[in-house]
């Protein structure tokens, strides 16, 4: 929607836009991901994550639709699942249709080896790091 709103027209002067990355790709889209490729480190998944969202930024500063001084990157909360509700958590979301749902249950099932909430937390720092950086090293503020 973002990239939609941009392509049309620059954010006024004295706007400011947060962009809040991480937090589906901390809680959920990992896992998504995980029971196709059980190989899939976090480390992997959120390097690529990352590189994405700074692709769409470093477009939209290029194009000109946004200015360094408007833009705030804001990172992942920590998880608030605990690891005896992390199955049924991830099985909660609306987005999903019932039977998507129902197979990413199965598929949950039977990937025994789900990251503990303390693995959890450590992700969303790390990935909290990787946007730090990635901001930083654009001069942006976060």
């Amino acid at each position: 929607l973002l990239s939609r709103v941009l392509s049309h027209r620059r954010v006024p002067r004295g706007d400011s836009v947060v962009l809040k990355f991480g937090q589906v790709d901390c809680d959920f889209v990992y896992y998504l991901k995980l029971v196709h490729d059980a190989s899939l480190t976090f480390e992997a998944h959120l390097a690529r994550s990352v590189e994405r969202y700074f692709a769409f930024i470093d477009g939209a500063l290029a194009a000109g639709h946004l200015r360094h001084e408007d833009l705030y990157i804001a990172t992942p909360f920590p998880t608030g699942v605990v690891d005896a509700h992390l199955r049924e958590a991830l099985c909660s979301l609306p987005l999903m249709a019932k039977a998507e749902r129902e197979a990413f249950r199965r598929a949950l099932d039977d990937h025994l080896f789900l990251p503990t909430e303390a693995e959890r937390v450590a992700h969303g720092r790390a990935y909290s790091a990787a946007l730090a950086a990635a901001a930083r090293a654009r001069g942006l503020p976060l």
